[in-house]
């Protein structure tokens, strides 16, 4: 019982410090002219109460700043500003020319004996780190170097054609797209990042290991928000608290798999998959010989970042992690309005058909620029 009236305790002088926090803050950039859209908190109860859903909020965020003809609006995210930016010009200058000045992400609490692959990604680095590492992995997935990804796209694409057909053919036509989706993205992303060929689309009613350890990867997992919550609440008490965001047996089992696959890598060079483990290793091997090209020519103590396994194997997760849900709930939105307008679905198929008849039967990378449709309606979805 103790224990209870000493979280009661820390939770009730918390809530006092961010409500006083919330206010002073408020009534400074308030009485600057900014326009206050109130608390994070008090906005998210708003939301529940009036059965809004998060896209809903934004809109009527978005519709309140151009209303009042302001550039910009603010919220306060426990006791932290947080600005809704709605003028073109000005986000072009925050995220492209004065980038410089907004480089550092939003602090979270990273335990170093538990979640260090978090402390690894990205979204968790500030400064010159930061930097470093971007200039790294940002090449990494340019246009470019994923058209050598693409293939295992396409597998997985034909796999859930296969999958999707044989559904069809066992329930009268009424096939869960929701479930073919998620195994289409899970695929993808095992094969592509992990270097994993799972069985995903066999016809089971038990999920493999993989698919259960990935599970709790999902950002939208109640679990993972409550405590990403937290660590943007007070990093410093998470860290106190040992809060980790990877649980422990996922954490060694991931890197059990990647580590195993960079050690089978870098004992056989002469194999180079194009996959999204390669291209992060040729990614390190340029910035070994940068650095020292840079030691060559003279420079003066440049910047050496190794891109160690550890660090390979986190943003893989990061590619699961960012990926899974986001991509999912994307096709899902595009094949739900396809299924109302049938017509818009006609026409995509027929520039789809024609595309692949032009390209000598081979759906490739290239096609994809070509198909200005399709880009219409993954945009509208």
């Amino acid at each position: 019982m103790e224990l209870y009236i000493i979280i009661a305790i820390i939770v009730a002088v918390l809530l006092v410090y961010y409500l006083y926090t919330d206010d002073r803050n408020a009534r400074h950039f308030s009485d600057q002219g900014v326009l206050y859209f109130g608390s994070l908190f008090g906005n998210m109860v708003k939301m529940m109460l009036k059965g809004d859903n998060l896209f809903d909020t934004m809109q009527q965020l978005y519709d309140r700043v151009k209303k009042a003809n302001q550039k910009f609006g603010f919220e306060l995210q426990f006791g932290k500003p947080s600005f809704f930016v709605t003028d073109i010009e000005l986000l072009k200058h925050i995220l492209i020319k004065d980038f410089d000045h907004f480089a550092n992400p939003m602090k979270f609490a990273t335990t170093t004996n538990k979640d260090d692959l978090i402390g690894r990604m990205v979204i968790s680095l500030r400064g010159e780190k930061w930097k470093a590492l971007r200039s790294v992995i940002g090449p990494t997935f340019s246009q470019a170097k994923l058209k050598r990804v693409f293939h295992l796209m396409n597998s997985s694409g034909e796999k859930l054609v296969k999958y999707l057909k044989t559904q069809t053919d066992k329930s009268d036509g009424v096939v869960d797209l929701e479930i073919g989706l998620s195994k289409f993205v899970m695929d993808f992303i095992t094969s592509s990042a992990f270097a994993l060929y799972t069985k995903v689309f066999e016809d089971k009613e038990t999920p493999t290991l993989f698919e259960k350890m990935a599970s709790k990867l999902k950002l939208s997992s109640g679990r993972i928000i409550l405590q990403l919550i937290l660590l943007s609440i007070s990093p410093t008490l998470s860290d106190l608290m040992n809060i980790s965001i990877i649980d422990i047996k996922v954490h060694k089992y991931f890197s059990k798999i990647m580590h195993d696959t960079l050690r089978d890598r870098e004992q056989n060079r002469n194999k180079k998959p194009n996959d999204i483990i390669e291209l992060m290793l040729e990614a390190r091997a340029e910035q070994s010989k940068d650095f020292q090209n840079k030691l060559n020519q003279g420079m003066k103590n440049p910047v050496e970042l190794e891109l160690e396994d550890d660090d390979i194997v986190a943003h893989s997760l990061a590619f699961f992690t960012g990926g899974y849900d986001t991509v999912r709930s994307a096709l899902q939105l595009v094949a739900y309005h396809l299924a109302l307008w049938p017509a818009v679905q006609e026409r995509l198929f027929q520039e789809l058909t024609r595309a692949v008849a032009e390209n000598d039967g081979e759906f490739n990378y290239d096609i994809v620029s070509k198909l200005k449709y399709l880009g219409c309606v993954i945009s509208g979805g």
